[in-house]
């Protein structure tokens, strides 16, 4: 009998993404047994629903969780490390795939990256400019295969009913903290989206408020967010992020 993926330390992200859709035990042992990507969360809800029990959902669908996944490991608060890989084609219609040694991935690539079936039940992240994922060429494509996210940091970011959280064997467990540093709340997240988005939009720094006017600067950042896509932040905290309002 295959071992619980409970017991495992790091996460395929299509298992973090069943824990962060469901928080139930049952269904992501079995979203893990049915494949290797978002595609398995479908089908064990499709085989619940068939069976006449559907699974509770904390989210609309598998995207929506992956959404909220990728909204927390983008602010730090669930560690990502992956092999990075790069695809080259030729004229000819073949391609050469080289890897590099995995590595954790930074909080900005995982800000800008989007979550792609690259066939074969396999997920990879990709950039979500399609220039930089593919360069001159449609069949070129760089990335991160074997995308792994830290266990307790996902049990932390999404947790369950004290009743029904689970550890390894469900057993009473000490969950191992990987930093002292304490997770992000909510108003915190938000406020980091909104400073990430300054910063990429106004590498320079934010102009003054004569070049563009607080309406002006919270539409752009808005747009920016709603571009990656980001859940969007209130206009207050987009004027904290940009130092126009403590």
């Amino acid at each position: 009998m295959a071992a619980s993926i409970f017991k495992a330390a790091w996460w395929p992200l299509h298992v973090a993404v069943a824990w962060a859709l469901t928080r139930d035990r049952a269904f992501v042992e079995s979203s893990n047994r049915a494949g290797k990507s978002l595609l398995s969360v479908a089908i064990a809800l499709a085989m619940d629903k068939v069976d006449g029990k559907p699974t509770e959902r904390y989210f609309k669908g598998s995207t929506d969780a992956w959404y909220a996944l990728r909204e927390e490991m983008a602010a730090g608060n669930i560690r990502a490390s992956g092999t990075p890989f790069r695809r080259v084609a030729d004229l000819q219609g073949s391609a050469v795939e080289t890897n590099e040694m995995a590595r954790e991935i930074s909080l900005d690539e995982i800000a800008s990256s989007r979550l792609q079936d690259d066939g074969h039940d396999k997920d990879c992240l990709i950039p979500e400019d399609w220039r930089v994922a593919h360069g001159s060429n449609w069949n070129n494509l760089r990335g991160y295969r074997n995308v792994r996210v830290f266990r307790d940091d996902v049990l932390r970011a999404f947790p369950a009913d004290v009743s029904k959280a689970p550890g390894a064997g469900n057993e009473k467990e000490e969950i191992q903290k990987p930093s002292q540093q304490k997770p992000l709340g909510r108003t915190a997240r938000a406020l980091e989206r909104a400073s990430r988005a300054v910063r990429s939009l106004y590498p320079d720094g934010v102009p003054d408020q004569v070049t563009l006017p607080n309406k002006t600067l919270c539409r752009e950042v808005s747009d920016w967010l709603k571009s990656k896509p980001l859940p969007s932040v209130s206009d207050p905290t987009i004027l904290r992020a940009a130092g126009r309002r403590k």
